[in-house]
C-alpha cells in the first residue's frame, strides 16, 4: 500500500507486532527508512517487546487498551493537521472493520 503512488498522503500507520512473514517493528524500521515523516503506532497483546527493538515505533498500545486509547494515540502526534482528515493505514481488515 505504501508503495503504490497514491494521491494521498498516509499520516499514521497501525501495524501489529505479531504477521506471518515479519514482526511489526521490522515493518516500522523499514517503513521509518522510507517515510521518514510517517507516524507509526504498534499495537499489540505482547507483553515484552524492548524499547530497542520500538526504535522506530513512535506510539505503543496495548490490545487490551480498546480502540478508544487507540485513537487517542494517533491525536497526540502533532503534525497532524485538524484543519484536514488524517489518512489512516490499517494493516488488518479486522480492525478496518472495528474503526467503522
Amino acid at each position: 500500500m505504501m508503495n503504490e503512488h497514491c494521491l494521498r498522503k498516509i499520516d499514521v500507520a497501525v501495524i501489529d507486532y505479531h504477521m506471518p512473514r515479519m514482526n511489526g517493528c521490522v515493518l516500522a524500521a523499514y517503513l521509518k527508512a522510507r517515510y521518514p515523516e510517517l507516524k507509526i503506532v504498534l499495537r499489540s497483546g505482547a507483553p515484552d517487546l524492548s524499547q530497542d527493538e520500538m526504535m522506530s515505533v513512535d506510539g505503543f498500545i496495548s490490545k487490551s487498551d480498546g480502540i478508544g486509547a487507540l485513537l487517542s494515540k494517533i491525536t497526540e502526534f502533532g503534525q497532524i493537521d485538524p484543519a484536514r482528515p488524517t489518512r489512516f493505514a490499517l494493516e488488518s481488515d479486522a480492525f478496518i472493520e472495528a474503526l467503522n
